[in-house]
């Protein structure tokens, strides 16, 4: 689990792994739109209350999605961050409903309430009651100015309110049972030190309390000054790929002031060892043109030799090209060719992720082209376990770091992968085309694809 950072000269040190921005459970939970029972959040089909239920979410939180359990510490200082931040939003909700957008929001919609049916598809409206219905919609252009700060207002309240939940559910879950908790946190001899009378006996609540508190007021959290009040909602895990490396590379929260003093220090030295170097530089030219004339009479003698290697070079070069084309969509995934094939489980893709899926990647085929934000949505309507299964995650978390689409060639690869996930999906449902997404009732015929490279 744990990732690897520099230490010393040029050795590679374990570090703890940060849990990614897109992977936080709020993140991965959240729909863009409601599913046909009007949820917003990815339940698989369970009743809400079923599936936070303290069994199923315990069972769903792992260090890849849960800082709680990747980083205690961190954990609880965004879990407190998020209340905070939380706290005058759900006070205005519930003293102020204006304050917060819920009141106007309110009016807006209860005068368009009559009307939202009709402007569902399928809803079987007639076509004069559906221009009706738009007509109402469109005339909320007149209104635009107070409405837009209607619903920023909402828009705000809301997702702190958001935050705050799927926060309070991960800290109730893991809380409940602190012994389980204890024992589920990630790499505990790479954690923190005052983490470890908890880690090592994790049915002590006490040892709990202490170990966490320690951390919070020792600053070891997150490797900042231990002075320097952090921001809220700076977890470390949306930080480019350098800065992260340098802020955690010694993995036991050194100050930040401590590394640029050491910066400082070796700056000087680089600067005083090119003033002496100057010096030497006309005179090094010099023997340089005398030692010239003698190497060329042997390079003469050593051309046939290595125009040879270099010929063997130049026939190694397409090889070595082909194989960091893109890496950024490559398909192999090493930790998943040891394991043991299974068949795949189709039984817990949405419905509607399915079909956005299935229509995006048909889109994408006819047109022979996508743009980055498509590829990355058609990889978020695939659930993560047939993501690991058909070896599409490291491709998932490449394309997110991507500022560009990748090339034709990556392209192609990858719309024939998904191609194949779509084949075994609906192959299992019982043929190509037989149902919207795979019936869970039916077995998953699917053998497992090869990797591709």
């Amino acid at each position: 689990m744990g990732g690897r950072g520099k230490s010393g000269k040029g050795k590679q040190a374990p570090r703890l792994d940060v849990v990614k921005e897109w992977e936080h459970l709020g993140k991965k939970l959240l729909k863009p739109y409601p599913d046909g029972e009007g949820l917003c959040i990815k339940t698989g089909g369970v009743a809400v209350g079923k599936f936070f239920a303290p069994e199923s979410l315990q069972s769903a939180l792992t260090v890849d999605n849960c800082e709680l359990l990747a980083r205690p510490v961190m954990g609880v200082n965004l879990l407190a961050a998020a209340a905070e931040s939380a706290l005058p939003a759900l006070q205005a909700a519930s003293d102020e409903p204006g304050k917060g957008g819920l009141a106007d929001a309110k009016r807006c919609l209860e005068k368009l309430a009559a009307h939202l049916p009709a402007m569902q598809a399928n809803s079987g409206a007639e076509e004069k009651a559906v221009e009706t219905a738009i007509g109402k919609l469109v005339a909320l252009g007149e209104e635009a100015g107070p409405l837009m700060k209607t619903f920023a207002k909402l828009a705000d309240t809301s997702s702190r309110l958001y935050v705050l939940s799927t926060w309070m559910l991960q800290w109730l879950a893991l809380s409940a049972k602190p012994k389980a908790w204890g024992k589920a946190v990630q790499q505990p001899d790479l954690q923190p030190a005052c983490l470890r009378p908890w880690t090592k006996h994790p049915g002590d609540v006490d040892a709990l309390v202490q170990s966490l508190a320690t951390g919070l007021t020792g600053a070891v959290h997150w490797g900042g000054a231990r002075k320097t009040k952090r921001k809220l909602g700076d977890s470390g895990s949306d930080s480019p790929p350098a800065a992260a490396d340098a802020s955690s590379s010694t993995g036991t929260g050194n100050s930040g002031s401590e590394n640029s003093s050491e910066d400082s220090k070796a700056k000087k030295k680089k600067s005083q060892k090119n003033k002496k170097g100057k010096k030497h530089t006309k005179k090094a030219k010099k023997d340089k043109k005398s030692k010239g004339k003698k190497q060329k009479d042997k390079k003469k003698s050593k051309k046939s030799t290595s125009s040879e290697k270099d010929d063997a070079a130049k026939a190694k070069e397409p090889a070595a090209k082909a194989k960091t084309l893109h890496p950024a969509v490559t398909m192999a995934s090493t930790d998943e060719e040891s394991e043991e094939a299974t068949t795949p489980d189709f039984g817990g893709w949405p419905a509607d992720d399915f079909a956005l899926f299935r229509a995006m990647l048909e889109g994408m085929e006819k047109n022979q082209s996508g743009t980055l934000a498509e590829l990355v949505g058609i990889m978020d309507h695939i659930p993560s376990e047939l993501r690991g299964y058909f070896g599409l995650e490291p491709a998932a978390q490449k394309l997110k770091e991507m500022t560009r689409a990748p090339k034709a060639a990556k392209l192609e690869q990858l719309t024939q992968a998904w191609r194949v996930l779509l084949d075994a999906a609906l192959q299992a449902a019982g043929g190509p085309g037989a149902a919207e997404k795979p019936d869970p009732g039916l077995p998953s015929a699917a053998a497992k694809p090869e990797q591709t490279e």
